[in-house]
């Protein structure tokens, strides 16, 4: 900031923008991993989300490190899902420790999201090399940050005043990662609903022409085995009419035959063949030259048969969705792609051969973006599969970066006192993370029945968000929201001394208005002081024992007391505090009050 500051002055934007770029790179993050790990729904709901997150408005436009921790948390945590989504690489690594470094010089407890992140490595069943090299760049991160930790705990004292764990300081990180928890189910009845699909649906097969089929039997519905014609249907309405030809289509090979199988005839030209018009369709995608053998169009044509919900009728209009499925978009346009021989999913007829484990996405016919969302980042999950990883989710990612740095840190308050929900901003991805994957999950459901309203899940329940937290919103960002404003307290407490009268401060943190503001504190006897900052090398001094600030009061017959505002304050905790108030209440009666912006200044005369 120092830096800026002398670049472009010292001025609220210059304060305040790199908070804002921060955010706006952390939000980048979340919808990226989303994108990656579901669908473009999934991740631009969690981007978007991550904005309107309260905690994250209050911090996104503040001059605190907060935004650029949570920004670097964001960045860290993509780089860990794209090493384990992708092929591996040692620049990343690279990255991924240098990140996890910068944001622990910034604070060190945004370490918090190493466990996350172990907790991420176990849910997808990481291979040992990735375990290893997670753990050398985690760990050289950490001894680099160590030297930072020994020497902070000597001035443990500047955060004296974060009053110790309570229960009721534990709903607020409750309720968040019950709402996260719901989001997780709702990710995981998602991704099992499209399993389902893909396993089930979305493989093309090769199945018997329309005309032979029975009636009432929709194309491909007694196909037990992808790509073969089922047993009972050997010879059964394909070229040739033989058991030798179905051999062919399962092979590839041209069997040894009588000539009318498969064999070409001597002496008759190709386009008389029986068959060979079916033959030329198959390998071409185009009409042979001449009927098949019995004079029926299409009567022994084998077909590419699409999913169930996409399969459309050859040779019906295009207009007309076949029942039990909707048309594709290839299907609109009048066209579908077939491999050539030779070429990934092609056969030896030119006929789409079914692999197992392919994306949906890459099926012919399907369109990517009708497909569910775990279709369409099934290819990334193949490949992480076969390097024995278990594919990621959304809610594998998200519910550990919510809940682990939110237990770590009432863990270690329960040794030190440092339970404040910006210390852990960055937790807030994990959430952004999972609520986008829940509105994922709404898209996928809505999509089959409604089509046309599918696309307007997301922007309608963001829209409703934003107006619900519109209030919130403004209210953050008037000025009556800045709660340390020491400027405007210091201004009552210049109209309200006199010469010679004392001052104290409840909790003692609140003696940083008189040292941002020392001229409307002129005149005034800090009573409770025992040594000032430059004496005892702190922030705001050292007070005096309960004990002598009692018999210092009572020697006084004026004191202003500065303090935080009711709708503010902390219960009064400390013996130095508690004796300041009782005096205060037994011996002296307020005859001025008056709060502002969070602080309180409260004029005392000794009682009669």
């Amino acid at each position: 900031m120092h830096a800026l500051f002398t670049c472009f002055g010292p001025g609220t934007t210059t304060l305040r923008l790199p908070s804002v770029l921060a955010m706006a790179v952390a939000a980048a993050c979340v919808t990226a991993i989303g994108t990656r790990l579901a669908d473009r729904w999934a991740g631009l709901a969690a981007g978007l989300a991550l904005g309107l997150l309260p905690a994250v408005q209050s911090y996104l436009q503040e001059g605190r490190p907060y935004a650029l921790v949570t920004a670097g948390a964001g960045l860290s945590t993509l780089l860990l899902v794209t090493q384990l989504t992708d092929r591996p690489r040692t620049t990343r690594w690279v990255l991924y420790g240098t990140t996890l470094l910068l944001c622990a010089l910034l604070n060190w407890l945004s370490l918090l999201t190493l466990p996350a992140h172990a907790l991420t490595l176990a849910l997808s069943r990481a291979d040992r090399a990735t375990w290893l090299r997670w753990s050398t760049a985690s760990a050289a991160a950490a001894a680099a940050t160590a030297p930072l930790i020994l020497f902070s705990r000597h001035q443990s004292t500047q955060i004296s005043w974060i009053p110790p764990l309570t229960w009721h300081m534990l709903i607020g990180p409750a309720v968040l990662v019950a709402v996260g928890g719901l989001a997780a189910l709702a990710d995981r009845f998602g991704r099992e609903r499209g399993g389902a699909g893909r396993a089930g649906t979305e493989v093309p097969r090769v199945v018997r022409p329309l005309t032979e089929q029975p009636t009432g039997e929709l194309p491909g519905a007694d196909q037990p085995h992808m790509g073969r014609p089922h047993p009972e249907q050997a010879g059964e309405g394909l070229p040739g009419g033989s058991p030798l030809h179905v051999t062919h289509l399962r092979t590839g090979q041209p069997s040894e035959g009588p000539p009318d199988a498969d064999q070409p005839q001597a002496g008759r030209p190709r386009a008389e063949q029986p068959g060979a018009g079916h033959a030329e369709e198959a390998r071409t995608g185009r009409p042979g030259a001449r009927l098949p053998a019995d004079g029926r169009p299409g009567a022994d044509r084998p077909r590419v048969v699409r999913p169930r919900t996409e399969q459309t009728a050859e040779g019906m209009p295009a207009n007309q969705p076949q029942a039990g499925g909707f048309r594709t978009k290839q299907a609109e346009a009048g066209r579908v792609e077939k491999p050539s021989a030779g070429q990934p999913g092609g056969g030896p007829l030119g006929v789409e051969q079914p692999h197992v484990g392919r994306p949906g996405a890459e099926q012919p016919g399907v369109a990517g973006d009708e497909l569910p969302a775990a279709d369409r980042s099934h290819a990334e999950h193949l490949r992480a599969g076969q390097r024995g990883h278990r594919p990621l989710s959304l809610a594998a990612v998200g519910l550990p970066l919510l809940a682990v740095p939110q237990v770590g840190l009432v863990f270690l308050s329960l040794v030190k006192p440092l339970f404040l929900d910006r210390y852990v901003l960055f937790s807030q991805l994990g959430l952004a993370v999972l609520v986008g994957a829940g509105l994922g999950v709404g898209v996928r459901v809505v999509r089959p029945r409604f089509p046309g309203a599918a696309p307007f899940v997301v922007p309608v329940v963001l829209a409703v968000a934003v107006a619900a937290l519109l209030p919130y919103s403004l209210a953050k960002r008037a000025p009556a929201s800045r709660v340390d404003d020491v400027f405007a307290v210091a201004g009552r407490v210049e109209r309200w001394k006199r010469d010679g009268n004392a001052v104290l401060f409840v909790p003692a943190a609140r003696r940083d208005t008189a040292l941002v503001s020392p001229g409307a504190f002129a005149g005034l006897r800090d009573i409770a002081l025992a040594q000032g900052p430059v004496e005892s090398g702190t922030l705001k001094g050292v007070e005096a024992a309960p004990g002598r600030i009692r018999d210092a009061m009572l020697r006084e017959r004026r004191i202003l007391l500065v303090s935080d505002a009711p709708e503010v304050a902390r219960p009064v905790a400390g013996g130095r505090d508690r004796a300041k108030r009782d005096v205060l209440e037994r011996y002296f009666t307020p005859v001025a009050d008056e709060w502002v912006r969070g602080r309180r200044v409260t004029v005392y005369e000794r009682s009669a």
